[in-house]
């Protein structure tokens, strides 16, 4: 599956990436910068709420501002396993509408950003082939440096990546850096984190950031900025359903 923050375990690079572990009940509220070759930019803020499950997570985003896209949502239930399937849909005020996001959909663009539906899910490890290609250093910090290729043409039509590679720290345990390769050999995109810091025990990416190019000249940059961020929270049971997704803030 996709690239939301991932972690390798220590023992084996190459055998597993999980989703970055978050404890149960997490709020937060974040800024999405994106910025054309242009320097034509636009901000969203966003809140979001995560839940974990056994195997997965669940997660609730809403807009907050521009006030054109204010409630404008989206929700995933998101399994590092192929079964139960993945399940995204998005909702969008304006035309009362919600969209469930198709399988074949999921490398269109999230929210108009350099993120892909597919980049928003957990890393399903079982559905590529990993290479250790040894260590190396990001920003000073050691790093595993990992190709990754999809095992199926389904899977690689699915994400649009023909092949990645993954600079991951040893400690903590997640991927700093990524280039994709993408189905069209003309596109390609790069993920950077550029703020990682630890809270109440729980790594936590600040701010991260994916790049598309096109024949090697930039064509948009996309920020996810974690404005604040809070664990340990009592979400409501029925709060990760479509009904909830449609009420809005």
């Amino acid at each position: 599956k996709g690239g939301s923050p991932r972690a390798v375990p220590k023992k084996d690079a190459t055998k597993r990436t999980d989703g970055h572990r978050f404890r149960s009940g997490l709020t937060v509220r974040a800024a999405l910068i994106a910025t054309t070759a242009h320097a034509q930019s636009w901000t969203e803020l966003k809140k979001a709420y995560s839940q974990a499950m056994t195997g997965g997570r669940q997660n609730l985003m809403l807009v907050e501002s521009p006030q054109r896209l204010l409630n404008t949502g989206f929700l995933s239930i998101d399994w590092q396993n192929d079964e139960p399937q993945d399940k995204q849909w998005i909702y969008l005020p304006a035309l009362q509408r919600t969209k469930p996001i198709a399988t074949k959909n999921k490398s269109s663009r999230f929210m108009a950003s350099d993120f892909s539906y597919y980049d928003m899910t957990l890393l399903n490890a079982g559905q590529h082939d990993y290479t250790l290609l040894g260590r190396e250093t990001v920003n000073g910090t050691p790093v595993w440096k990992i190709s990754a290729t999809p095992k199926t043409e389904a899977i690689k039509q699915s994400s649009s990546y023909q092949s990645a590679l993954y600079w991951v720290r040893e400690d903590p345990f997640i991927i700093v850096k990524a280039h994709y390769q993408t189905t069209n050999a003309n596109r390609r995109k790069e993920y950077q984190v550029h703020g990682l810091k630890e809270v109440d025990g729980i790594w936590v990416i600040e701010k991260s950031e994916m790049t598309t190019f096109y024949k090697d000249k930039l064509q948009q940059r996309s920020v996810i900025e974690i404005q604040s961020i809070r664990f340990q929270q009592a979400l409501p049971a029925d709060l990760f359903t479509v009904r909830r997704l449609e009420q809005g803030l």
